[in-house]
């Protein structure tokens, strides 16, 4: 992303627009001050939002890693507190990111269900004490305690989209002891050891068998339960895939990728988990007609959303169809994107042992035209 179209340098930019316009035009000066103040209002909201689920995920246990507020991120490393700018506008309505601070699926379940209860908590303590103090607030804390209220009730409804949940909906999952519950924890240690150097195969072993087991022990799963896995039977498929169990590895995101998605917006999540199976029904011998139809399917459905795994996938199919020179073009641009972003992470030995299966293919069927 260019760097002005940032959230920080942008806005930034923006309020200086609006002082200029101000001052060409004052017949804007009300609307500009109306706007400012309710947004201003909005990211102070999201302030007490997001301090309340700091707030009672310490006070549970939790330990506190990253919030993100608006145009800001910052971080808690041991002791210290690092503020940063935020570089993503997917993040900016606010984000609280905790580490489990053990592998006991239960009781981190316990201890997450009421970090979830801080966030609305908080903020309907503000509108509160707005009420009792001031019963005929000033403009900007009227927005405060509307907004405030609003926020509140919006994440307390217990709503979902099939992999997020409210805050409320989130409560009222993990409190129950619950393998649902058991299985969304699971994911939520796991998310760490994706994000580390480990390679997948050492993600921690407690958690990947547990898991394990409880999804094969579990009936047959909705739409809403397969979405609300999705992330977590991931995390399976690259761990057991790193350690060279490829059958049990499919199996998990098998389901998902043989599914329609409960909501109309596809998530991330599901653009890696359908371009993981179809890479891995096109890599693994013996690959039949019927898989490859199957593939084919999965890759010309891809959104480009998640461009390493767009690219990716119709590397993988082009070079079973003799299509060399496109294929290429396409592997060229994943090899690229794998380089820039999976460097850090333990996922990109994996991912780069897959993208030479490819150009292995590749260089075979290059060698076969000359001769």
């Amino acid at each position: 992303m260019n760097k002005l179209l940032r959230p920080l340098p942008f806005l930034l930019a923006l309020t200086l627009l609006c002082i200029l316009t101000a001052l060409l035009l004052p017949i804007t000066e009300k609307a500009i001050i109306l706007a400012s103040v309710i947004f201003s209002a909005y990211l102070l909201a999201t302030l007490i939002h997001e301090s309340g689920h700091l707030l009672a995920g310490a006070w549970a246990g939790l330990k506190p890693k990253e919030m993100i507020v608006g145009p800001f991120r910052i971080a808690f490393t041991g002791r210290s507190i690092v503020l940063r700018s935020n570089d993503s506008w997917l993040c900016f309505g606010g984000t609280m990111r905790f580490a489990a601070p053990s592998s006991n699926l239960e009781e981190v379940a316990r201890k997450w269900s009421w970090m979830a209860l801080g966030g609305p908590a908080g903020n309907l303590l503000t509108a509160l004490l707005i009420l009792l103090l001031a019963p005929t607030p000033y403009l900007w804390a009227e927005c405060l305690l509307w907004i405030s209220f609003g926020l509140a009730a919006a994440t307390l409804f217990p709503l979902s989209n099939g992999v997020s949940h409210s805050d409320g909906r989130l409560f009222l999952i993990l409190y129950k002891k619950s393998a649902r519950a058991s299985l969304l924890i699971a994911g939520v240690i796991l998310q760490k050891d994706y994000l580390s150097e480990r390679r997948p195969a050492e993600w921690n072993p407690r958690i990947t068998d547990t898991a394990a087991r409880l999804l094969c022990d579990l009936p047959e799963r909705t739409l809403e339960q397969l979405a609300e896995e999705s992330e977590l039977r991931m995390f399976l498929y690259y761990h057991f895939a790193d350690k060279e169990q490829p059958k049990e590895a499919v199996e998990y995101i098998q389901p998902v990728s043989l599914t329609k998605h409960p909501s109309a917006a596809t998530p991330l999540s599901r653009i890696m988990i359908d371009s993981l199976y179809a890479v891995h029904l096109l890599t693994h011998s013996p690959c039949s007609t019927e898989s490859r139809q199957e593939a084919e399917a999965l890759v010309k459905g891809l959104s480009d959303r998640e461009p390493y795994s767009y690219h990716k996938a119709w590397a993988a199919l082009l070079s079973t169809q003799g299509q060399t020179e496109e294929a290429a073009r396409h592997l060229t641009q994943a090899q690229i994107l794998l380089h820039r972003w999976f460097r850090p992470f333990g996922t990109y030995h994996f991912e780069l042992a897959s993208l030479s299966q490819i150009q292995d293919r590749l260089d075979k069927a290059s060698k076969a035209a000359k001769n």
